[in-house]
């Protein structure tokens, strides 16, 4: 039999929400929020057939498991999409065969077309991209110029990075790319990991 909470049940409940979950991050709610939950709390009538187990629910211990390209789309690329998906479930006609050409695909990443991406970039108006380092050194360094033209190199690349991530059909070599530039790089945001025309460091 279901009965309905008492006050003091409910102001237990109201100080276990507030102090388990705040408004928006904060430790200590807001009075607006504070308002909104006490004037929800008074509004509902809440009824729990055990109110002793109240507000602990229980979570469910298993999960159903995420299919074989779920979890590898989310390791070996940016993520799944579905047309990604659709494309590692055509690789084969088990989940073996479909890792094996998928990785064995991904590896011979100069055999996929990727002209599509190589347009996007080409399209969007960037202008360092295809310089070479002594270009970039004159233009962008030698002559010391204004941060935005020091720094454009660095924002060019930062966001061809995120097209080719977002766009490339050549996922698993965006992954090692973005792997190794992360473990060996120096920031290139930092107008001081620049060099001075001698040579030494700013």
């Amino acid at each position: 039999m279901t009965r309905s909470m008492s006050v003091s049940e409910q102001a237990a409940i109201r100080s276990h929400l507030l102090q388990r979950y705040g408004a928006l991050g904060r430790a200590v709610p807001s009075t607006s929020a504070r308002s909104k939950l006490d004037s929800a709390m008074d509004s509902a009538r809440v009824t729990a057939p055990d109110a002793q187990a109240w507000p602990v629910m229980p979570l469910p211990l298993d999960l159903p498991r995420p299919s074989l390209a779920i979890r590898v789309l989310g390791n070996l690329s940016y993520g799944a999409t579905p047309q990604s998906i659709a494309e590692f479930n055509a690789l084969g006609s088990t989940d073996a065969q479909r890792l094996a050409n998928y990785v064995d695909w991904q590896l011979d990443w100069a055999a996929i077309d990727d002209s599509a991406v190589e347009t996007r970039l080409t399209n969007a108006g960037y202008t360092t991209l295809g310089k070479s380092l002594t270009q970039l050194w004159n233009d962008h360094v030698k002559a010391d110029p204004t941060y935005d033209v020091r720094m454009r190199p660095a924002w060019e690349s930062q966001r061809a990075a995120l097209v080719r991530a977002v766009y490339s059909k050549r996922q698993l070599r965006e992954i090692m790319v973005n792997f190794w530039h992360d473990h060996f790089n120096v920031t290139a945001s930092d107008y001081d990991a620049g060099d001075k025309i001698d040579g030494s460091r700013r």
